[in-house]
């Protein structure tokens, strides 16, 4: 066999070469444009009708103060009296609020740190989060009321969610107070 034979084999195999590592390269352009995709759902403030969403996983079972339980027996993870989940907050909101993702982590799945995070806690404007006091100023609220990851199906109308949110951190409230009866809202 001679040099140029050696050569020609040479160039085939780099030829051969260079293509598996272009492809490799286009399936790990793949792979990040469908994570980054992902994790597209969990920003921005567009309008997302859905249905209910489950819950990324189940809440830990931790002890509690009375504090915390009135909020995880609300909004947080609340049970109608038939045991259907009414909790918003771990029904529509627990895909990216929660540790290690969106911040704040207010559905995260341990619900000290899910209370931790939005008990008494403003965002960069000083708004509260949950407004105990007044409900329908709480930060979460006018979010959803601005469209932010709407969850009925009320196409570009989130009133009725935000209302619906506030209904939730009023029970909370209530609760906190002595003055409610928990879940059933």
């Amino acid at each position: 066999m001679s040099f140029r034979d050696n050569m020609g084999k040479g160039r085939k195999m780099m030829s051969i070469k260079q293509t598996m590592l272009k492809a490799r390269g286009g399936i790990y352009i793949l792979l990040a444009s469908a994570l980054l995709l992902g994790l597209s759902a969990c920003s921005g403030d567009s309008v997302t009708n859905r249905t209910e969403v489950k819950a990324a996983s189940t809440p830990e079972a931790v002890s509690v103060t009375a504090e915390v339980a009135a909020f995880r027996d609300t909004v947080y993870n609340g049970k109608d009296s038939e045991g259907r989940s009414t909790g918003i907050l771990r029904l529509y909101c627990s895909n990216c609020h929660v540790r290690g993702n969106v911040s704040p982590a207010f559905a995260d799945s341990n619900v000290n740190n899910a209370y931790a995070q939005v008990n008494n806690r403003t965002n960069s404007d000083g708004v509260l989060y949950a407004d105990l006091s007044n409900p329908s100023a709480s930060r979460m609220v006018s979010k959803v009321a601005s469209g932010h990851h709407c969850w009925s199906n009320s196409g570009t109308n989130c009133t009725g969610d935000s209302a619906d949110l506030a209904a939730q951190i009023q029970a909370w409230a209530d609760a906190e107070s002595g003055g409610g009866s928990g879940g059933d809202t």
